[in-house]
């Protein structure tokens, strides 16, 4: 017997919650769940968020180094925390999760990049700004300008680092 819908659902929900924080929680475990599926997705979102291994998975993070060594903020600050939760909203779709899966495997190369040009230290403050606005945007409730300050910012990124 093969994986089915509810199946899918679940599993999205697991990873979902995996990668969450603290804003995610209250989120989703405050949400209606208006269908099957969405139960099912906050069922596995709830699994996710007990089992999530927070061991330093960000290192990597070329959002989280630009406010944790750029600007010297915590780790869980107001920025990485609606920029995470705004990740875990962008999930939900193909575009989304095509888009993560693309900063996934692009930010630790910009990480190693920025840190190996011997321009860190001016590099991730002058990024932070551009967080910043990102995370004041989702705050806002300006989910497209804000993905679209992600794609400009990334795109710049690649082109100065990655060549």
């Amino acid at each position: 017997m093969g994986k089915d819908w509810k199946d899918d659902a679940y599993e999205a929900g697991v990873n979902a919650g995996k990668e969450g924080g603290f804003l995610d929680d209250i989120v989703h475990n405050n949400s209606p769940n208006l269908t099957e599926r969405d139960e099912l997705w906050q069922k596995g979102y709830k699994y996710g968020s007990e089992h999530r291994d927070d061991s330093g998975s960000s290192e990597l993070c070329y959002i989280t180094r630009a406010c944790v060594r750029g600007v010297g903020l915590r780790d869980d600050c107001r920025e990485l925390t609606l920029l995470r939760a705004f990740r875990d909203h962008l999930l939900r779709t193909e575009a989304g999760r095509m888009a993560v899966a693309e900063y996934n495997s692009t930010a630790p190369l910009i990480v190693r990049a920025i840190e190996d040009s011997g321009r860190a230290n001016e590099v991730w403050p002058s990024l932070y700004a551009q967080i910043k606005k990102a995370a004041a945007l989702v705050e806002d409730g300006a989910f497209t300008a804000a993905f679209e300050h992600y794609r400009a910012v990334t795109g710049k990124l690649k082109e100065e680092f990655l060549g």
